[in-house]
């Protein structure tokens, strides 16, 4: 049985890269973790490189069923035990030259990375559903930073930024904070689909080079914690110094 004294932290896109990552820092901190992913296959995969497995909770869910986010909370605090915190990690990116925006693409891109966090904010702050706590989103830095052909994920990124000062105000009543790490170039499978050309680009502007993923787990951790705890409405860089174009 889990402690009724545990915190528990949902985490979208647990199944691979950063999700993944912080899925297993936390559990070396004895969290309970909510483990979101539609692939259910490397869900387990994830839960068996944990320590503490009966502590988590794994949810096989596709984001973009916007109609049954209320089953996915109710699940994950069915025990009794409230959510301390949300992190966003699912996404998705694609090169998008403008002879290939349109509608579909738009929304494709858009729903998983902005729309499915916004739904999923509803619902947590719900008072049956958390505890107070901390939400953290998965930024990037072409919301800062422009890249060829990445209009319509760095517009994706941008909005979550832009819609979390907004809601650290509402969300602060309720005593939540709500705040994103902007990632730079992190080694991940999402990041070795880009070209190789322009992804080392942008790795080159990094001063310290490629992002270990680990530090943004580590960032995450942080910003979950108590020691973020007059932190809202804000973004940490993780970026390797990224300081110019």
């Amino acid at each position: 049985m889990v402690s009724k004294d545990i915190k528990r932290i949902m985490i979208t896109g647990a199944s691979s890269g950063i999700g993944r990552e912080i899925a297993l820092e936390l559990d070396k901190l004895d969290y309970s973790i909510v483990l979101i992913g539609r692939d259910k296959t490397r869900l387990e995969e994830t839960l068996s490189y944990m320590h503490n497995k009966d502590n988590h909770i794994l949810i096989t869910f596709d984001l973009t069923n916007f109609d049954d986010y209320q089953s996915v909370f109710s699940e994950a605090t069915k025990d009794g035990i409230k959510l301390s915190g949300l992190v966003h990690c699912a996404g998705y990116a694609e090169a998008t030259p403008l002879r290939a925006v349109n509608s579909s693409k738009i929304f494709e891109i858009f729903n998983i990375n902005y729309v499915a966090y916004t739904q999923l904010i509803k619902q947590y702050a719900k008072p049956k559903h958390n505890c107070g706590g901390s939400i953290v989103a998965i930024s990037a830095i072409n919301a800062h930073y422009p890249q060829k052909y990445m209009s319509i994920y760095a517009g994706s990124k941008a909005a979550i930024e832009a819609t979390n000062r907004a809601f650290a105000l509402e969300l602060s009543e309720k005593s939540i904070r709500v705040n994103s790490v902007v990632a730079g170039a992190v080694m991940t499978n999402m990041t070795l689909n880009y070209n190789e050309n322009d992804i080392q680009n942008i790795v080159n502007k990094q001063i310290f080079g490629w992002v270990e993923v680990k530090a943004v787990a580590d960032a995450v951790r942080f910003l979950l914690s108590e020691d973020s705890k007059y932190m809202t409405g804000r973004e940490l860089f993780v970026d390797g110094g990224r300081l110019g174009q």
